[in-house]
């Protein structure tokens, strides 16, 4: 029998969260601490990093409630104000009413003021502006009902006090930190808000913005829930309704985390830039070698084929009533293929994850590029030189990944046999590769589903 989890409460707020969590908080809190003290973001890469994160945040905080825009007309709509045909004119206002909503957004965030009330209707009063003007920045005076929740928010004549109380630790929050991670006390502040519902729209929107701005406030990057991460993201908001943060703070870690990976590598190409721009120009210069180039190229194919594989398996389960979330890294750069190929080691190689749940058992695997073992290499001439291994989190809801192998000689017996996946470009094929090393050629398709059959048989089936 397991050892019961530790909580975490929050400070002021109805929450708290699984301390299995807490390694990862302040994992986060540690890595942006040490950006600020090397004083590698200086003003050139903030406005890069803000740029980057400006389109993406609109598309896909508008994308979760419904809205039909594709990222790049939502960039043609706000960065050039052009009407894009077959839109509706909803859709349009919606991405420049949110546009409008983060210029303010980034004023309040980078002045020294507290966050207040007042700011968040106005935030509010700028998202639903000309969709619903009677509605902007008012506290709704009726009753709602979440489509999907079983959860009632509060009834409308607590609206204003309960806000007004958000007001004030949002403010305390801002101003005095409350003995907290901000990561935790953004995560808290969008759950409450939630739990409030104070508006009868753009009450989604008003949270995100909300949450990013208690992190931008404390120098932190903000967290871009993905249209990909919208079921996810509804259900752990929904276990938050109960007092429960774990889930959705676990959430907001990983988008707060996938934003540091782009700050960092922003500060280490300004690093460069200062350090050297001759010797980075040079490098612009210098053609890749054609061989190598190729060899990545048709690697890369057959990678974002296996990925796309992976994901249309999780959307397949998802429609058949199971719960399978796949959450998307994003394929190797080339610089680090190469790396891989020649050192054995390179950062940042997270390819994806697919993530198993049902009631309250979970299983969660982790996909990444490593070099392939020699003993693979021995069996197939042709293989590829990169492989993509798999990790499995353990132990549950810590967010730390052990390989599959390394948990079987750890005694563990729900695994999946599949330890890895690579790719033949001689013969076209793939390769999978299990415990011992024994490497077998299959049909993508087959080892896709051979894998999800077996992990839900070892973990969440009865014996």
């Amino acid at each position: 029998m397991s050892e019961p989890t530790t909580l975490v409460d929050v400070p002021g707020q109805p929450f708290s969260y699984g301390g299995s969590l807490q390694a990862q908080v302040d994992a986060l809190d540690d890595r942006v601490a040490k950006l600020r003290e090397s004083g590698s973001l200086d003003k050139t890469v903030l406005q890069r990093i803000s740029k980057f994160f400006r389109i993406r945040s609109i598309y896909n905080s508008n994308a979760i409630e419904g809205n039909e825009l594709s990222e790049g007309e939502t960039r043609l709509v706000v960065e050039q104000g052009l009407t894009i045909a077959g839109r509706s004119l909803k859709d349009h206002l919606e991405a420049t009413n949110l546009a409008r909503a983060l210029d303010f957004f980034e004023s309040i965030a980078s002045n020294d003021q507290p966050i207040t009330e007042s700011d968040i209707r106005q935030i509010h009063q700028l998202i639903l502006k000309e969709i619903s003007d009677d509605d902007a920045g008012r506290y709704r005076s009726v009753d709602v009902i979440i489509t999907g929740s079983a959860f009632k928010p509060t009834a409308p004549h607590d609206v204003s006090r309960e806000m007004s109380e958000l007001g004030d630790w949002v403010k305390s929050a801002t101003s005095q930190g409350l003995g907290c991670s901000p990561v935790v006390l953004a995560a808290a502040a969008h759950a409450r808000f939630a739990q409030i519902h104070p508006f009868i729209d753009g009450n989604g929107r008003t949270a995100r913005i909300l949450m990013n701005l208690l992190l931008m406030r404390s120098g932190y990057p903000i967290a871009v829930v993905t249209k990909d991460e919208r079921q996810r993201y509804y259900e752990s908001l929904e276990e938050s309704q109960s007092s429960n943060l774990t889930a959705f703070l676990a959430l907001v870690i990983d988008d707060v985390s996938e934003a540091l990976d782009t700050w960092e590598e922003a500060a280490r190409e300004r690093e460069e830039e200062v350090q050297s721009y001759e010797s980075l120009a040079e490098r612009f210069r210098m053609p890749a070698d054609d061989r190598e180039a190729r060899e990545f190229e048709v690697f890369r194919a057959a990678m974002d084929l296996l990925r796309s594989q992976f994901a249309q398996a999780a959307q397949d389960m998802w429609d058949y009533g199971a719960q399978v979330y796949f959450k998307d890294f994003d394929l190797i750069t080339q610089d680090r293929y190469l790396q891989l190929k020649r050192t054995g080691t390179a950062k940042r190689t997270w390819f994806f994850r697919v993530d198993f749940r049902y009631g309250a058992k979970s299983a969660r695997y982790l996909f990444w590029f490593v070099r392939t073992r020699q003993h693979v290499r021995n069996q197939v001439t042709s293989i590829a030189p990169v492989s993509v291994i798999i990790s499995r989190e353990h132990p549950s809801d810590s967010f730390f990944y052990l390989t599959l192998d390394e948990l079987r000689q750890a005694g563990r017996e729900d695994l999946p046999e599949l330890r890895a996946i690579t790719f033949d470009p001689a013969g076209e094929s793939y390769y999978s590769i299990y415990a011992g090393d024994q490497v077998r050629s299959e049909q993508i398709s087959s080892l896709v589903q051979s894998f999800v059959a077996q992990v839900v048989q070892r973990n969440f089936q009865s014996p």
